[in-house]
């Protein structure tokens, strides 16, 4: 009996660490680029415009990490991303969520070497919009 309650309590306690959200590290060495919000406006008649959350990072340290997701105004979003630059297209939530002031932040997740890491991304601002052809 004793050994049947012991093989319990080890498949419990198993389940329960094996459900523990993952513990992210603050990342100091993701150097950014740039980060910016844009409009871009298409050149032909009916084109639809969009927005974008577009996130620049320093070549070296970019191409040795795996975007993961990003939170940007209340809205978490999964990207996969492997290189120095990233490019988000807004939706209706993103918008609904806009901040007033135009001074925003996000929250980048993401995995170097196996290990998880979170960046604020703070001080995003809107870019005059780009004209596309």
């Amino acid at each position: 009996m004793s050994k049947l309650l012991f093989l319990l309590t080890m498949i419990g306690f198993g389940g329960i660490v094996g459900c523990t959200p993952k513990l992210y590290t603050m990342d100091k060495n993701l150097v950014l680029k740039e980060a910016f919000t844009q409009k871009e406006i298409p050149g032909q008649q009916g084109g639809t415009t969009f927005d974008y959350l577009k996130i620049n990072f320093e070549n070296a340290v970019a191409q040795s990490v795996n975007m993961d997701s990003i939170v940007f105004r209340g809205v978490t979003t999964p990207v996969n991303v492997s290189s120095n630059r990233m490019r988000l297209r807004l939706n209706a939530n993103h918008a609904k969520n806009q901040n007033a002031n135009g001074n925003e932040e996000a929250i980048l997740y993401f995995s170097k070497e196996g290990q998880a890491f979170k960046k604020i991304i703070k001080n995003i601002n809107p870019k005059s919009p780009l004209y596309l052809p």
